[in-house]
């Protein structure tokens, strides 16, 4: 039997999970005869961040590293293997270490593959009297976060200087798409959420639509992002009061469309089936995406996810309470996020009526083809990411 010489590193600065696998389309990778191989470097970069990830790794052998010079020999290594080798890598320099690691790939060579746009819109808070106050009272609260908001800063521009682009930059939608042109291949692709999508719309055809999914965020009941940007996860609310007020919520939604909802599971961690504080309403710990087929509309307060309504052509209803609401660098990116699927997000402890809920749920068609042309593809055919990458070799 011919030997597998096409190899891919996935170079991963999170825990590597089944989301993972199946989200950056490792496993189709593997049947289109790539050799994959699981680098989870997050001890390098994040030390004490895999704690975080309440879920489990994915059922794969992952080469786990705490030490950046084990990792470089590692590397150095099968390099010299003489496969044919790319590595996939979505990661932001944000500290020295991740600085450093990118800086290695480029010295060392290596074709690396990276999906360079967010997928997602991206808005930047206006500056205001009210607002100043705002961030000044949240670094008061959080002043730790000012360390790493520099640090970030310091090393974006570092990376800048060396010009640590990826190879092949993959290009999801015309909107927040950053990225050095020269020596850089730009690709267009799909976002990772939507190249999902294609992969399983050819299996899902003619599902019925039953119930309603509400796209969990981390907080307030676990921690997020806010570990590693080292504030407080109560900027987001509190569980005491945000979980009673959406259960509230659910109830007269549930009542007013005649939908039950269900709940998919944040990546990052993992919740009983039907647990307490979701009303003992169905949680989904899977893939979402396969869930949003049969989904009438989808829920969150900020999920990527909502852009998949686009091209479901299903509502997107975005909820925030009394305490989010206090968190305007939040509340902001929420409105803009609203608006640009064409709707309005809604407080769950004001006094909601029928009318404001049917304004919520309205579809707006060409919003909806704007989004997916600005935001989750580049690409006028139904080619998927990984059928992209394939070609590479």
């Amino acid at each position: 039997m011919k030997k597998n010489n096409n190899y891919l590193i996935y170079i991963s600065p999170i825990k590597i999970r089944d989301y993972d696998w199946q989200n950056r389309e490792l496993g189709v990778l593997e049947k289109k005869k790539l050799k994959i191989i699981l680098h989870e470097i997050v001890e390098i970069i994040r030390p004490g961040f895999t704690k975080i990830f309440l879920n489990p790794s994915v059922k794969k052998k992952i080469f786990f590293f705490n030490s950046l010079k084990k990792w470089k020999k590692e590397i150095i290594k099968l390099k010299k293997s003489k496969k044919k080798i790319k590595i996939m890598i979505h990661m932001n320099v944000v500290n020295f270490k991740s600085f450093l690691i990118l800086k290695f790939l480029k010295q060392e060579k290596i074709e690396i593959i990276s999906v360079t746009s967010p997928g997602h819109p991206l808005k930047n808070h206006p500056i205001y009297l009210k607002f100043i106050i705002y961030k000044f009272y949240f670094l008061l609260r959080n002043p730790a976060t000012i360390l790493i908001l520099v640090e970030t800063i310091f090393f974006s521009f570092f990376k800048k200087l060396f010009k640590l682009n990826p190879t092949y930059a993959f290009q999801a939608g015309s909107k927040h798409f950053y990225n050095e042109k020269k020596k850089t291949k730009i690709i267009k692709a799909n976002s990772s959420d939507f190249s999902n999508y294609l992969i399983l719309k050819k299996k899902t055809n003619n599902i019925k639509r039953k119930f309603a999914l509400f796209l969990e965020q981390p907080t307030p009941l676990f921690d997020g992002d806010n570990f590693y940007q080292k504030f407080n996860k109560n900027e987001f609310g509190t569980a005491e009061k945000w979980y009673p007020s959406l259960n509230i919520f659910f109830e007269y939604l549930e009542d007013f469309t005649k939908t039950k909802i269900k709940v998919a599971a944040h990546p990052k961690v993992r919740h009983p089936n039907k647990p307490i504080y979701y009303g003992k309403r169905e949680v989904i710990n899977q893939n979402f995406i396969k869930a949003s087929f049969s989904s009438k509309f989808l829920i969150s307060m900020l999920s990527t996810g909502l852009g998949l309504c686009s091209v479901h052509k299903i509502p997107a209803l975005f909820v925030h309470s009394d305490e989010t609401s206090r968190n305007l660098s939040f509340i902001n990116k929420q409105k803009h996020y609203a608006s640009e699927l064409g709707t309005v997000p809604i407080n769950i402890d004001n006094k909601f009526n029928d009318n404001e809920i049917k304004k919520a749920l309205k579809i707006n068609k060409i919003k909806f083809n704007t989004f997916k042309f600005n935001y989750l593809t580049s690409r006028k055919d139904s080619k998927t990411n990984s059928t992209i990458i394939k070609e590479l070799y």
